[in-house]
């Protein structure tokens, strides 16, 4: 299989290159069309979580902590799919994982230290072996000799 050049890039690639530029644009245009809004939503919203709060009788901090431990999670979440969905994307296009990578390159390994055991062999058996060879052609050409 002829290997691929570097400055190649697939369809499928680029049109998601593609589609990730335009979805980057459309959300800077959203935030600045919908900036405003946003910003009065939060607020409201974070007058409601500061009323809460005070119900609850928790410390800022404390609720603060809580707000980010459930940030974090979504967060992670978000990651998760995200690399879910990337190494979908890299395994349709033939691009192999580290892991797969490492089991390749423990087997490369262990392949040649295999063949180089394997050369070392030879060598050491190596002048008996042709004297054997050598032994078996003379006696054939001595047997052929006979014949004629």
């Amino acid at each position: 299989m002829p290997a691929r050049k570097l400055t190649t890039i697939p369809g499928d690639v680029t049109s998601a290159i593609q589609k990730i530029w335009q979805a980057g644009l459309g959300a800077v245009t959203m935030a600045q069309d919908e900036g405003g809004k946003m910003f009065d939503v939060l607020v409201s919203v974070g007058e409601q979580m500061e009323k809460e709060i005070r119900r609850s009788g928790l410390t800022p901090s404390a609720a603060v902590k809580r707000a980010s431990a459930g940030a974090e999670d979504a967060w992670k979440k978000v990651q998760t799919a995200f690399d879910a969905q990337m190494t979908g994307v890299l395994h349709r296009l033939g691009v192999p994982t580290r892991e797969e990578i490492a089991r390749l390159t423990k087997r490369i390994e262990h392949l040649t230290s295999t063949i180089e055991s394997l050369r070392a062999r030879p060598a050491a058996r190596g002048t008996g072996a042709r004297k054997a060879t050598a032994r078996k052609a003379t006696a054939r050409k001595t047997t052929t000799r006979a014949r004629r």
